[in-house]
């Protein structure tokens, strides 16, 4: 097998375009205190992007991958790794069928649409009766 691979320094500006044409995203994690509490942001962009993902069991990621259908892979040791990322390699048709599980996954839980209703709702409930009053902005 023969693979095109390069490590990209990760880059906001150029962040789009470095996850386009990719076939699956990687979140490496080391299970600390301080990942457990992160809000897994690259798992949550590659999902967007509609990528299957190979992540860290750890914290909010753990829970992303597990809570999604099919969406990717939780390996726990170097071997479960290699496992994971060949098998997407190996098998194109598996890694767009998972890509396309994780963009509904993503429009379905993390989508305007699809909660947008539930936070305007809270706003109203918790500081309606405060603009109401002209007492806030």
């Amino acid at each position: 097998m023969n693979l095109d691979l390069r490590w990209c320094r990760f880059d906001h500006q150029n962040e789009g375009s470095l996850i386009a044409g990719s076939w699956l995203g990687l979140a490496p994690m080391p299970d600390t205190g301080h990942n457990r509490c992160k809000g897994a942001y690259k798992v949550k962009t590659y999902l967007a992007a509609g990528l299957p993902v190979v992540a860290s069991p750890v914290g909010f990621q753990k829970d992303l991958i597990a809570e999604g259908p099919g969406i990717g892979f939780l390996p726990k040791n170097s071997e479960e790794w290699a496992s994971a990322i060949l098998s997407l390699i190996q098998n194109r048709k598996l890694a767009e069928e998972m890509g396309h599980r994780a963009r509904s996954y993503a429009e379905t839980r993390f989508s305007y649409h699809a909660i947008g209703f539930h936070w305007a709702s809270l706003l109203r409930k918790h500081f309606g009766a405060v603009l109401k009053n002209g007492s806030g902005a």
